[in-house]
């Protein structure tokens, strides 16, 4: 049984601090890049490369319409499920990370973590998969190298 690299409270304790600021300010755009990476498509479920391409554009943009609206308070039924759909799919990367590195937990835990640590959960998994040799191709220069872990 593996364990994540950090933990969830890690999130701005190096040197990350464009990948924190990104993570900070659309934590969508950060799970879409680990959704890529994990070949998952808009609706985190797997799918192949070329799927999976058109997941960042998709899922970052569905953050930034639930954003505004959210900011405005324009339609409260739309607001909703656009939140819902994002915590679905936050819960979703969070649970396909923990299978692929065999990290003990449940669906619980990551719908909690998801929700109430959005940003720190997407560092944590970006941290964990990036010093795992899994290195998401976007933002990839912003992360200092770590140590892999074993």
């Amino acid at each position: 049984m593996g364990r994540f690299s950090d933990g969830i409270l890690d999130c701005c304790s190096r040197s990350e601090d464009g990948y924190c600021l990104t993570s900070a300010l659309c934590p969508a755009a950060t799970y879409s890049v680990l959704m890529e990476k994990l070949q998952l498509n808009w609706c985190a479920n797997p799918t192949d490369e070329r799927g999976a391409s058109a997941t960042f554009p998709i899922v970052t943009t569905v953050y930034v319409v639930s954003y505004f609206l959210g900011l405005f308070s324009l339609l409260g039924p739309i607001y909703l499920a656009l939140t819902i759909y994002l915590l679905v799919i936050y819960t979703k990367t969070r649970t396909a990370v923990r299978e692929k590195y065999k990290i003990p937990g449940d669906c619980c835990s990551d719908c909690f973590l998801s929700w109430f640590c959005n940003c720190c959960t997407s560092l944590q998994l970006y941290r964990h998969m990036h010093r795992s040799g899994d290195r998401p191709h976007r933002f990839q220069s912003w992360v200092a190298e770590g140590a892999i872990v074993v």
